[in-house]
């Protein structure tokens, strides 16, 4: 006997969720389908954002290697490339150092110049038209 009671509430549950699918289905399916492309979507813009960070950086290591091999013109030519078509956390870098290049080309051995530096690079900044808030 209590077997045809735990069939009857079966098929009760199993009526209320088809009622329930027939109802929902097609919203729950199209959340699912909004949120897996919510998700890839976010991942391709990360894989896209560190792309351009590591292009940046690429660029920017260069730009650092001229320097230091004592091609300043060149060097400040690509900070300045790098200040005006890079991500925002190079660009600033970019700025200063092509600041740097500049008071080097200008001054020589700048880090001579001791506190007459830290009122130099803004200046210089300003020259190059170009500003470290971007």
């Amino acid at each position: 006997m209590a077997d045809i009671f735990q069939e009857v509430d079966e098929e009760v549950r199993r009526e209320q969720l088809k009622k329930l699918w027939d109802g929902y289905g097609i919203l729950l399916i199209a959340v699912c389908i909004v949120a897996i492309a919510a998700v890839g979507a976010w991942r391709g813009y990360e894989w896209w954002q560190g792309k351009k960070a590591a292009e940046a950086g690429a660029a920017f290591e260069n730009a650092v290697s001229l320097a230091e091999a004592g091609k300043h013109q060149e060097a400040d030519a690509a900070f300045a490339k790098i200040a005006t078509d890079s991500t925002a956390g190079y660009r600033t870098l970019a700025s200063l150092r092509e600041a740097a290049e500049l008071a080097q080309m200008w001054f020589g051995n700048w880090p001579r110049c001791g506190p007459v530096s830290f009122w130099l690079i803004p200046h210089l900044i300003r020259k190059c038209g170009r500003s470290s808030n971007r």
